[in-house]
């Protein structure tokens, strides 16, 4: 089947249980969500440029990450919990607002970008053809077998209607339709 490109791919992966909660905001945890990345992507890497100072004693951070030959970048004021800049920040505030930014950073390649979708993050679910693509390439007969079965017969016609040419006719006899 045909592989998904990397933003599809990372935009899927479940980022819920390394979500932490600060007052009202939801955060996701940057070692979550490089260890995503890592799995996904062995060779990535990152790095945070040196903090940029301003006359009033604010503070920017960037970070800039490497994915599958991609290279990125993000920058962020460091702030308080209220998203205000900071004056003078210490060691600790920067070294948040990096690792902030990195996380940030990594939603630019679909990591958790739901979070940042809010009401459209629906908008990246998989499709039924998606999900027989991955089942199909993972080699796993039984979910695959099960997934299929739990489909009426319209939503497999539609998954056939949806494959690419060329692969209609493989399609056709794993999911059983005329």
């Amino acid at each position: 089947m045909e592989k998904l490109n990397r933003y599809v791919r990372l935009s899927r992966k479940d980022v819920t249980p390394g979500i932490e909660r600060k007052g009202q905001l939801d955060f996701l945890s940057w070692a979550y969500a490089w260890n995503l990345v890592s799995e996904e992507y062995p060779d990535a890497n990152f790095y945070y440029a040196d903090p940029v100072f301003f006359q009033d004693g604010t503070c920017m951070v960037k970070a800039v990450c490497t994915v599958d030959g991609k290279t990125m970048e993000q920058t962020l004021p460091v702030m308080n919990h209220k998203n205000a800049a900071i004056p003078n920040p210490d060691a600790r505030a920067i070294s948040d607002s990096q690792q902030r930014a990195l996380v940030k950073c990594l939603a630019l390649y679909g990591v958790g970008i739901s979070l940042y979708l809010g009401k459209v993050k629906g908008v990246l679910k998989e499709s039924p053809f998606d999900v027989v693509s991955r089942l199909i390439d993972s080699g796993d007969h039984s979910k695959f077998h099960e997934y299929v079965t739990g489909l009426d017969e319209r939503t497999r016609t539609d998954l056939f209607n949806e494959a690419p040419a060329g692969q209609k006719t493989s399609l056709r006899m794993r999911i059983g339709v005329p």
